[in-house]
């Protein structure tokens, strides 16, 4: 075992999660405007890019876990596949894990369903299931060589000592697994400004009433929330280091 100390900050893994509307795919999107993020892959699981229409990047549709599977071998080596230089991607975009885990308690149920006295009802072990095809995932993209940022809806649980809370819209102990995965769990939100205009903030910690953190270099502080967040803009504000140098090649093979 390799004994390491604490270097500079490399990559990005964070979620941000809440209520739908709020503007976490638009956020994803501005990764495209940091030269240590773009190019990002978008790997969309909900069906729902309208508010990038017109921005330049490459979006994946995941309608199977053969795609998944497809598409996370090729970003883990580098892979061309079809004009397309897996190795070239800076960032990944995960939207939304809430729905990658309804993906996969019906894909339990589509592929089990028919064997059970009620083919359309949930048991509680397909949830079981389901966790760990979430935690598979997770982990997998977690692990990348590039910037990770995934995307969720929020609900509201009852906390002791803390009463209602929103954490992420996962199912069990997903909800409280997903966020210490994570360096960054951020809560999206609209505001208004002094002025009354509306306006997007990002909560990142002190505020009780949110499952939120942001993890940054020893001894460094930051503020508690990001108004108009930007990725390059959280980038900036963790104290990762500015863009500069190529990333090295790791294509190993071509797929046609």
């Amino acid at each position: 075992m390799e004994i390491i100390k604490p270097g500079e900050l490399q990559f990005l893994k964070a979620l941000v999660f809440g209520p739908p509307g709020q503007g976490k795919t638009t956020l994803l999107g501005t990764a495209q405007a940091d030269a240590r993020m773009a190019p990002m892959l978008l790997l969309d699981f909900e069906g729902g890019m309208g508010s990038l229409a017109g921005l330049d990047i490459h979006v994946a549709p995941i309608r199977s876990w053969e795609d998944f599977d497809e598409v996370y071998e090729n970003l883990a080596e580098g892979n061309e596949v079809g004009g397309v230089d897996y190795s070239a991607f800076k960032s990944v975009g995960i939207d939304s894990i809430t729905e990658v885990h309804i993906f996969a308690l019906l894909d339990i149920l589509d592929k089990q369903g028919k064997e059970r006295k009620d083919p359309e009802l949930l048991e509680q072990r397909d949830y079981g299931k389901a966790s760990v095809q979430m935690r598979r995932l997770l982990r997998a993209f977690r692990d990348l060589p590039v910037h990770v940022v995934f995307t969720a809806l929020s609900k509201e649980v009852e906390k002791p000592r803390r009463g209602k809370v929103q954490v992420p819209m996962l199912s069990g102990q997903m909800a409280e697994e997903a966020p210490g995965l994570m360096d960054v769990v951020g809560y999206l939100a609209l505001t208004e400004d002094d002025d009354g205009e509306q306006m997007r903030t990002l909560l990142l910690k002190n505020y009780p009433k949110f499952e939120i953190k942001a993890r940054t270099p020893w001894g460094e502080a930051i503020g508690d929330e990001l108004d108009d967040p930007t990725l390059g803009e959280l980038l900036d504000l963790l104290g990762y280091p500015p863009a500069g140098g190529k990333k090295k090649s790791t294509k190993k093979k071509t797929k046609e």
